[in-house]
């Protein structure tokens, strides 16, 4: 049995990797691929698992999807990573989603379960000293006319439709709790940061 059957997990795979030169979710760290690290990490804790990619990378995704896994598409032409949450909310079984991008090897299940376990608002994000967190945070399906509205006036950040929902704010204290260097928010954005990541960590 999972720890949180109302919520989904959305791993998003549908970034240019620029930097990286190369389909991140592919790379591997100690043998493993990065969005198979990743929802092995995730799939104790939630009811389902999707992976959210452009429709030109579906093949790529499916490709690479672990077992379970369920993949699916942009439904919207605005790029950037909140068509991918908006995706991921319309798709979703559940009434809360998880996002997670797939370049983020090295989750604390810790962390994850904490940030889940808040109920309190529509969005649920942690902010470090780079900012908000948008691509690991927790998101009701609610969420979703106000990000329609955004969609539909064209590019923008995540955090554009956050004025019209409530909004959680986990400050670096209370991460800290629970990852204590916040590894959780390490982004692998070129090869060399493939060696520097933790060994995973074990089952949530």
């Amino acid at each position: 049995m999972v720890l949180f059957p109302d919520t989904t997990a959305a791993i998003l795979m549908g970034g240019a990797s620029r930097r990286m030169g190369r389909d991140k979710a592919g790379l591997k760290l100690d043998g493993v691929t990065l969005v198979d690290r990743i929802h092995r990490c995730l799939v104790p804790l939630v009811a389902e698992v999707l992976l959210v990619t452009k429709a030109d990378k579906r093949a790529r995704a499916e490709a690479l999807a672990p077992a379970g896994a369920r993949v699916v598409v942009d439904l919207s032409d605005v790029a950037g990573p909140l068509a991918g949450l908006h995706a991921a909310l319309v798709q979703a079984a559940s009434p809360r989603v998880l996002v997670v991008a797939v370049d983020m090897p090295d989750l604390e299940p810790r962390l994850l379960r904490a940030l889940l376990a808040d109920d309190s608002a529509d969005v649920v994000i942690p902010r470090t000293a780079h900012g908000l967190e948008p691509l690991l945070a927790v998101y009701r399906t609610t969420c979703r006319p106000a990000i329609e509205r955004q969609l539909a006036r064209g590019p923008g950040p995540v955090s554009g439709f956050f004025p019209a929902v409530t909004v959680t704010e986990w400050p670096e204290t209370r991460l800290r709790a629970f990852d204590p260097e916040l590894e959780s928010f390490r982004n692998v954005n070129r090869p060399s940061d493939l060696a520097s990541s933790r060994p995973a960590s074990p089952n949530p």
